[in-house]
């Protein structure tokens, strides 16, 4: 991730003197971040460009410059955190945390769980790994099962204390004596995030889609 390669580089920088102005030549500032004068260079104008710090070179060959700190590393961490949050980009999160689980799980609640963001409901959950989109029914994972357990709703559901569906969407069902035709009631009252109210012909066309 780059920017915590370019976070990592400040933190060496600024050990050095734990924040205080720094006297330095552009070898000893490349030799601290392992890297070429010619990339040391590069690193400070980018750091300057964005607020980081103030370098003001001397010209001369072996001249000491002056380097000024204008922000911690740990207040760059936190910046960096909050915007990769806002932008739904978790695990660039939790790359540049590398905090205790306590700290990261207080730094990480407001972000997660369920929010209305732009009149939209959306669910935000760490996840250990890419995730496809969530199609009940078309899941291999175990964890993407558990997911979407959780978030749709099918015509019956099974509790973990029975082995016996119960309602769901449905509050009954009727089968026929030869068990070839299953007649579900749908409840009255039910509706999508939005308010829209389900239809049986939504129903029926994700059931169509399942069984095909």
């Amino acid at each position: 991730m780059r920017l915590l390669n370019r976070l990592k580089q400040y933190q060496r920088l600024w050990q050095a003197s734990d924040g205080a102005p720094q006297d330095a030549t552009m070898g000893e500032l490349a030799a601290r971040c392992f890297c070429s004068d010619r990339h040391m260079r590069t690193l400070l104008r980018q750091a300057q460009e964005t607020g980081w710090l103030d370098w003001q070179a001397r010209s001369g060959r072996g001249k000491r410059g002056t380097l000024t700190f204008l922000v911690s590393p740990v207040m760059l961490r936190n910046q960096m955190m909050e915007q990769a949050l806002n932008k739904g980009q978790q695990h660039d999160a939790l790359e540049l945390a590398q905090l205790a689980p306590v700290e990261l799980r207080a730094l990480l609640h407001p972000f997660l769980g369920g929010q209305w963001q732009n009149n939209t409901p959306t669910l935000r959950i760490p996840y250990y790994r890419p995730l496809e989109p969530l199609h009940p029914g078309f899941l291999p994972g175990r964890a993407e099962q558990h997911l979407a357990g959780h978030i749709f709703s099918g015509l019956t559901r099974f509790s973990q204390d029975s082995t016996q569906p119960h309602g769901d969407l449905a509050h009954h069902w009727e089968v026929s004596d030869d068990g070839l035709c299953w007649r579900f009631y749908i409840r009255s009252t039910l509706h999508w995030h939005n308010g829209d109210a389900v239809t049986t012909g939504q129903l029926q066309t994700r059931l169509e889609m399942l069984l095909t």
